[in-house]
Order: structure tokens, then sequence, then C-alpha cells
């Protein structure tokens, strides 16, 4: 995928309505993270428990601000109104959304496999999406929410299943890609599309999609190894383990693999 790297930085690609790469991205990362999160809090519509990463993210700001307790009973003499505590955890949620969405439309985009094609964009976008799922579930949740590792310990402490959760989580975040492919979908100028490669195999060569599948089970191994030897205090809040930091190492490793440049590619130069 190198070719497309280039086309990138020699400005021969167009983003739909716009030749700026960090404009498109821009729209892109903030129209994923807002539909996305407000599917989320529709999950209730069909009969799920509604995906609030606004609510999650303030929680962390009330536990950290120790002035408010979030999802449980409001104490008095706070200082932070609910609402306002709300708003922060919005203001977080969005900010990750659209930060993550830049990281992917800057620099993710052109080391995933397949040409710049709109079917193929969707499949990069998913990618990047089932890549967060997979660090949500792996590390996000079971080091901020104390969730346990792929929602052990929520499944059982609130009776919705293990099963149900990690599967709104890949929703939520499959909503998210989907719509970050939608919106940034990157083709050739008509100028300029006979100097742009096409790879091998129209959706990429076997060996790259295999370097992602390898990259996503090597994140899953670190966020096992960052959870495995957390435990819960007498006031039930989680405490990572010494592990953690270990687990971490090894996650970073492995989000490196997944949406960095090919090897084979990386050997061919």
């Amino acid at each position: 995928m190198a070719k497309i790297s280039d086309d990138f930085i020699a400005r021969r690609v167009h983003f739909g309505f716009t030749d700026n790469q960090l404009k498109a991205g821009l729209v892109a990362s903030v129209a994923a993270t807002f539909l996305a999160t407000m599917f989320g809090e529709w999950f209730f519509a069909v009969g799920w428990i509604p995906f609030s990463f606004n609510t999650l993210n303030a929680e962390v700001w009330a536990t950290n601000f120790k002035t408010l307790s979030g999802f449980f009973p409001i104490t008095t003499g706070q200082l932070l109104s609910p609402d306002f505590t709300y708003f922060l955890g919005m203001w977080s949620h969005y900010s990750q959304g659209i930060v993550f969405g830049l990281i992917f439309t800057m620099l993710v985009y052109p080391n995933l496999p397949g040409p710049m094609k709109v079917g193929n964009n969707l499949v990069k976008g998913l990618i990047w999406g089932w890549t967060l799922w997979i660090v949500s579930s792996s590390f996000v949740m079971p080091l901020l929410y104390g969730t346990g590792f792929w929602f052990q310990h929520w499944g059982t402490a609130f009776g919705l299943g293990v099963t149900n959760l990690i599967f709104y989580n890949f929703v939520w975040h499959s909503t998210y890609g989907f719509v970050l492919g939608m919106f940034f979908s990157p083709a050739p100028k008509p100028d300029a599309a006979a100097t742009v490669s096409t790879p091998v195999s129209s959706g990429g060569s076997i060996s790259h999609w295999g370097q992602v599948v390898l990259g996503w089970i090597i994140l899953i191994v670190g966020g096992y190894i960052s959870s495995s030897s957390g435990s819960f205090a007498s006031t039930g809040a989680y405490v990572p383990g010494a592990n953690a930091a270990y687990g971490i190492i090894v996650g970073l490793i492995g989000l490196a693999i997944a949406t960095g440049p090919s090897f084979a590619g990386m050997r061919k130069k």
C-alpha cells in the first residue's frame, strides 16, 4: 500500500467534497462519532441495553473529580451537577471519537489492504472500527470500568450476559467504522488514475489480511495480560494489576501490526 501513501502525499487523491485530507477526515470523524453515539443511545428501541459512552466517560470524570457518583445515587455536598458532569463525559467521548477518526484518516487508512474504491473504503473503516472494538473490550472497559476481560465481570454482576455486551459493543464500533468509511472515501483524481497502482488482489493480498488478523490476536493477548492480575477493592472499585503495563505494551505492538504498513510491501522496498 506504499503507492497509496505516496499518492496521498502527492495530492493525487480526491475526497468527494474536497481535496484536503484533513478537512475530509475531520468531517468523517465528527459524523462517525455523532451517528454511532446516537445509535448506541437508541439500542433500547430494539430491546438492547443502551450503550452510552457519554455516560461511561462521565463516570470516569465523576470518579476522578470525586464529586459525583455517576451511575449511582448522588450524595450531598457535591460541587458539580449531574448534568454538567454528563456534558464533561460527552466532551471527553466526542474528543476521543474525533481523534481516533483522524488517526484513521491521516495515518492508518493508507496502510490497510485494498485500493481506493468505495467498497474497499467501507471495509477499511470497518477494520478500524473492529480494531477499536478489540481495544475497547480488551483494554478500555476492563482497566477503566472494571468490566473484566471482554465483560466477564459486568456480564455476571449486572445479569446482562457477557455475550450480549460483547455484541452491543461490536455493533456500536461497527457503526462508527462504517460511517467513517462512508464519509472518508478517497478516490484517485481522473487525471491521476493511471498513476495509482492497483494491488494484485482488488481486496488486498492474503498476507496483508493475515497481518491484520495477527495484530488483532496480539491485541487480545495483551488485553488478557493487562486485566488478568486486576482485583476489586473493598469499596468495589477496580484496581489494575501489576501486569497492566506489560499488557498495554503487548497491545501496542499488536495495534502497530494490525494497522501498520504491510510486511510484504516493506520487504519489496
